[in-house]
């Protein structure tokens, strides 16, 4: 029997690459808020990871650059 609901996958510390990808394996969307720097990774995400929302549901990440910190 097929669900409407999706887990979310865990974003936390991936770069956009990864997030691009993982969230391409869901029928999620993805926004983005922060840094938008190539080094930045997630910081922060709206859905805890595991947790099941309904598909098309969009999903606000957080991107920081701590690259450039001493």
């Amino acid at each position: 029997m097929p669900t409407d609901l999706v887990e979310v996958p865990d974003l936390m510390n991936r770069n956009r690459y990864d997030v691009r990808y993982l969230i391409s394996l869901t029928s999620l969307y993805v926004q983005s808020k922060g840094s938008t720097s190539a080094n930045a990774t997630v910081t922060g995400q709206s859905y805890a990871p595991g947790t099941m929302v309904p598909r098309g549901t969009t999903i606000t990440v957080e991107y920081t650059d701590h690259s450039a910190q001493d």
